[in-house]
C-alpha cells in the first residue's frame, strides 16, 4: 500500500484532515506522522478553538481528544525512531526536518504538505516526493 507522511499544514484544516483521513480509512493509502507532527497539530488546534470562541478550559481537552482519536483509529500511523535523522537533510526550515525524518522511517513515497518551498527535492531522498494537497 502506498504510504504518505502528512505534514501538520494539511492536518490542521478540519475539512481537509477529515477528507485525507477518510481516504485512508477507505484504503486509498497509509497515512503516517511523527509525534512532533501531532504535537504541532494539537498546539494549532487549541489556538484555532480559542479563536473560534471556545473557552480556554475546553480547548486543550478538545485538541487532546482529536489527537487521541487519530492515534486510536490509525494505530500504525505514528512513526517511531525518526529522531536520529532529524537535522540531517539541510532543509531551509530546520523545523521541518522531523517531517522528512518520519517519511524516511515510514518508507513513505510522499510528503503531503501545503509548504512545498520548505521541502526542496534536492534535500529529500529521491524516493520521497513532496506534494501539495
Amino acid at each position: 500500500m502506498f504510504t504518505a507522511t502528512l505534514d501538520t499544514s494539511v492536518l490542521w484544516p478540519s475539512l481537509q484532515r477529515d477528507f485525507l483521513l477518510s481516504l485512508a480509512v477507505e484504503g486509498a493509502y497509509r497515512p503516517t506522522w511523527s509525534s512532533a507532527i501531532l504535537e504541532e497539530l494539537e498546539y494549532h488546534e487549541e489556538a484555532k478553538l480559542v479563536k473560534r470562541g471556545i473557552p480556554v478550559a475546553e480547548d486543550a481537552g478538545r485538541a487532546a481528544t482529536l489527537i487521541a482519536a487519530m492515534r486510536r483509529e490509525f494505530a500504525d500511523a505514528e512513526v517511531e525512531g525518526w529522531e536520529p535523522l532529524e537535522g540531517t537533510f539541510g532543509l531551509p526550515d530546520q523545523d521541518d526536518e522531523h517531517v522528512v525524518a518520519a517519511a524516511v522511517i515510514a518508507g513513505a513515497g510522499a510528503i503531503v504538505t501545503e509548504n512545498l518551498k520548505d521541502f526542496p527535492a534536492d534535500k529529500i531522498p529521491p524516493t520521497i516526493h513532496p506534494t501539495s494537497f
